[in-house]
């Protein structure tokens, strides 16, 4: 067997993004807490399992109108997961809801009408704010069917601004302006923000250095609250990696969605232990392959 294609990385997006002085244009925050969301406050990591029959059931419950698109497995499971959080947070609120945004990585390569080199490597993408605002002394959780028009409606609306810019200027003020949305929300004291991001569609379990195809891929576990979702390996689910303050997860894990899935904790230094009744439902490793 022979290398079929070379794919070769370009670098070349910095001579559309030159250096330049962003302290007016971006809001200021404090840089991010490493030790954990503050003091006192224990960072943890869990792995959900959504495989193909819970997408099925996320798919079904929200049904949907005959001329409408399908729901894609990101979109559900992103849905499925907020509502979890949102659960959470009116746990510790008193059984009042909160106002949330959902902080949404979306990869702009092939989304905007500049002119781009072939395989650009470099962090290109936008955050796109997902918000949900429940109205006063709210305590009714709503459905998946409106968190995921929430979803898709965000993303439709950001992505139809990007596919006219045509200019490097112009792409990062837009990146700018969903940047500071976002930035925002995290000065308020009011709106719970969380980080999601997504590695679904690259197709990791294909890299091959010379030594062979990944038997196992995984997320960096790391003391910051945020979501990353990640392709199984067969293809067909999702692993949803969940860091969040402890507390938080210990009301987490118990809504109806998430309780019943597989998961595995991980702690920051990349060690996986078990707590699934069954092993070989989900393979999750943080730690090398021999």
């Amino acid at each position: 067997m022979g290398i079929e294609e070379v794919v070769r990385p370009c670098f070349d997006l910095f001579s559309l993004f030159p250096p330049r002085d962003i302290a007016w244009e971006i809001v200021n925050i404090p840089p991010p807490n490493f030790s954990g969301a503050g003091i006192g406050v224990k960072v943890v990591t869990r792995v959900f399992l959504f495989d193909a029959a819970k997408i099925e059931e996320l798919k079904a419950e929200v049904g949907g109108s005959g001329g409408e698109r399908k729901p894609s497995r990101v979109e559900l499971v992103i849905s499925a997961v907020r509502k979890a959080l949102i659960l959470a947070a009116r746990a510790r609120n008193e059984g009042k809801l909160r106002n949330s945004v959902v902080s949404l990585s979306v990869n702009l390569r092939g989304r905007t009408a500049l002119s781009t080199p072939e395989n650009p490597s470099g962090n290109f993408y936008m955050s796109t704010p997902i918000e949900f605002a429940p109205g006063q002394n709210s305590t009714t959780v709503p459905n998946r069917h409106h968190l995921l028009g929430l979803v898709r409606e965000s993303i439709r609306s950001s992505l139809s601004t990007f596919a006219e810019l045509s200019n490097g200027d112009q792409v990062f003020s837009a990146v700018a302006n969903s940047l500071n949305q976002v930035r925002k929300s995290t000065l308020d004291e009011n709106v719970d923000v969380h980080h999601f991001t997504s590695m679904c569609g690259f197709p990791l379990y294909e890299t091959d250095f010379g030594w062979g195809k990944p038997f196992s891929v995984s997320n960096v576990c790391v003391p910051l609250e945020m979501v990353a979702l990640m392709d199984t390996k067969c293809g067909t689910g999702v692993e949803a990696w969940v860091s969040l303050d402890e507390t938080c997860m210990l009301e987490l894990v118990k809504d109806p969605d998430i309780r019943g899935l597989n998961s595995s904790s991980c702690s920051p230094c990349g060690e996986i232990t078990r707590s699934v009744a069954s092993l070989s439902s989900i393979i999750v490793a943080c730690a090398r392959h021999g």
